[in-house]
């Protein structure tokens, strides 16, 4: 008897875990391709029993970071839930290096925006200015209000770009 491969993906896709382990446990009496599609099945929820357990641990991983807990401690928190050592650490590294180029690309975009603004305002004071001296005289605007906002963005986004290379320590210890 014949029984195709897509046929037995759905009767497997229905079966508790349960009852896929004790199919393989009798595997010797299953056909070859039921035995290959039986461990396809197996394999695709380790996964995804893997996968849930994964996104678990970033969850956390991007939670505790996020409130400034040091890396090593949200290791030993991954840890005592469960996951091995190897895994916390590869997750809470990849959390924090994550947030660090977070923070550097929201620092360089608040550079760039001072700039901007600093840029806009002279440009209006250096055309104004021009405009005024062609009449022979008169009045012009100078944006000193645009210019010196820019240059507080600018002076906040170098800021946050030096603290975001030293604030996220890789071992999560801060100072040292």
């Amino acid at each position: 008897m014949h029984v195709d491969q897509e046929a037995l993906r759905r009767r497997y896709a229905i079966l508790s875990t349960e009852e896929l382990v004790r199919l393989a446990s009798e595997a010797d009496q299953l056909t070859a391709e039921a035995r290959r599609t039986l461990e396809e099945e197996l394999s695709r929820r380790r996964h995804d029993r893997y996968q849930d357990a994964d996104d678990q641990a970033y969850d956390l991983a991007i939670h505790e970071i996020g409130r400034g807990v040091p890396v090593s401690d949200v290791e030993r928190r991954l840890t005592g839930r469960g996951i091995d050592a190897v895994t916390a650490a590869r997750v809470a590294q990849s959390v924090q290096e994550e947030r660090r180029a977070a923070e550097r690309r929201a620092a360089k975009n608040t550079v760039a925006f001072g700039i901007a603004w600093f840029a806009g305002g002279g440009a209006v004071t250096a055309i104004s200015y021009q405009g005024a001296l062609n009449r022979g005289g008169g009045y012009y605007v100078a944006a000193w209000g645009a210019m010196l906002y820019g240059v507080i963005q600018l002076i906040r986004g170098l800021n946050r770009l030096l603290s975001s290379n030293t604030s996220l320590q890789p071992t999560g210890d801060a100072g040292g």
